[in-house]
């Protein structure tokens, strides 16, 4: 099974040197072992010519830093391991010309020769297309008035909306990307993978039947699914692997993958489903009854084994106030993101060593301190993870939920019984790279591939 390995080139996800920061390829050796792949993030598209170029000419090209050329150089010392440069990940602040190549044959053939160039220059060994897509919107909490005076400004025209205009331009556009991809990729012998991204609707954009012969695999972020950011007035889990509490099937792990193996299974019907006229066609068509009947029984086989479960190595925070339930108990009320952390400097994210600065644990000295949140394990092995401390006189309230090594392991556990190809940890900097919280290195990382 795979254990890819996802690093960004942006904060919070840093693979650069600095102060709190992982720095390559000192820090990264240690998760190596684990990795079957690693994922460099993230490369942007030009928005002058379509091109794929990097996000920081001077810190990734041999003209400055040369970080893509330290990273690929990394194969040397682990020849089995494949580095893959990935684009988009929402890195790249301008969205809208990721659909300008999906709508234009011209922007795609750019894009395409562009890659090709980038990835064998610098001796990557794939692309993966982390597209960005538009997210879907938070649905808003409206009142009887306010529901009334949105449906009143729909009828007129007058209610923005945020639906994709072009959805099916783009759906037809991306299928023709991963095919010239292909194309163009396959006779150097180089990998072609997607991620979806965390709120994108994979209905919308992935005509799964079609881009999964020509990838080689998929991982989905099952995570972000809710965040400070998206529902700042509210705290809950955003990284579920089972719906529970009444929370939204597509809001979880399961949900996902389950998306997209009864869509590969509904868009190729398995063979007692097919009317006999039907029926007859295909059976006329094989040359071997045996061999159509094991090739559509492996057909689902194959479509999970390209599926790969993207995990985080991070937490989501949000502040608690006094209005707050006193169980802490999710979803609860909450007044924005939490504090940033010393390392990710980003409000409402914390890294697995920041998380855990933050909990009690017998090996440290600050154990009692009033400013430790409660750690709330997940028995069920559905929803994650949480922490928090309600607001007193000493200390501001703060809701966090985070992957841990015990959810890992869960989730880990999860890939295996679904025969799925395996497990992405979205990013190696974010996780404990320098063992901190337990002595050991990469734990989240290892608890998920040690379940495979």
């Amino acid at each position: 099974m795979a254990g890819l390995c996802e690093g960004s080139n942006e904060p919070p996800g840093s693979l650069k040197a600095r102060t709190g920061k992982m720095e390559a390829p000192a820090d990264i050796e240690a998760a190596l072992p684990t990795c079957t792949h690693l994922v460099y993030g993230y490369a942007v598209i030009d928005s002058s010519n379509h091109k794929l170029v990097p996000l920081d000419e001077y810190q990734e090209l041999d003209s400055g830093k040369g970080y893509y050329r330290t990273v690929t150089s990394l194969k040397k010392r682990y020849p089995g391991l494949n580095i893959l440069l990935s684009v988009g990940g929402q890195a790249d602040p301008d969205k809208e010309k990721y659909n300008e190549v999906l709508e234009s044959e011209d922007k795609r053939k750019a894009f395409v020769s562009s890659a090709r160039t980038l990835l064998r220059q610098y001796a990557f060994d794939g692309l993966d297309l982390a597209w960005q897509f538009p997210e879907i919107r938070v649905k808003k909490d409206r009142g009887t008035f306010g529901s009334l005076w949105h449906s009143l400004k729909k009828t007129v025209g007058l209610a923005h909306s945020h639906k994709d205009e072009k959805e099916e331009e783009h759906r037809t556009g991306f299928t023709a990307l991963v095919k010239d991809l292909k194309s163009s990729l396959k006779p150097d012998g180089l990998l072609l993978t997607a991620a979806l991204l965390s709120n994108v609707d994979p209905a919308a954009y992935y005509e799964v039947d079609k881009i999964m012969p020509n990838l080689d695999f998929l991982s989905v972020q099952a995570f972000n699914y809710t965040s400070p950011e998206r529902k700042p007035d509210e705290a809950d889990y955003p990284a579920a692997l089972y719906q529970a509490g009444g929370r939204e099937l597509n809001h979880t792990a399961d949900g996902t993958i389950r998306w997209f193996l009864e869509k590969g299974a509904s868009d190729n019907p398995p063979l007692f489903e097919l009317t006999t006229i039907q029926l007859l066609r295909v059976l006329c068509s094989c040359k071997k009854v045996l061999h159509c009947l094991f090739s559509q029984f492996y057909l689902g086989l194959i479509l999970a084994s390209k599926l790969i479960l993207g995990i985080s190595s991070f937490g989501q925070s949000w502040k608690l106030n006094g209005d707050s339930k006193i169980s802490g108990v999710p979803p609860i009320g909450a007044e924005g993101p939490g504090e940033a952390g010393p390392q990710t400097k980003t409000p409402g994210l914390l890294s697995y060593p920041e998380v855990c600065s933050l909990l009690p644990n017998p090996n440290s000295k600050s154990s009692t301190a009033p400013h430790l949140l409660r750690r709330v394990s997940d028995p069920s092995h559905k929803l994650g993870s949480y922490a928090f401390r309600l607001p007193d006189s000493s200390a501001e309230g703060l809701w966090v939920a985070y992957e841990d090594p015990d959810t890992a392991g869960y989730k880990g556990a999860y890939v295996k019984n679904k025969g799925l190809g395996g497990i992405a940890l979205w990013d190696l900097s974010l996780d404990d790279f320098r063992g901190l919280c337990s002595g050991e290195r990469f734990p989240i990382l290892k608890a998920a591939k040690n379940h495979l």
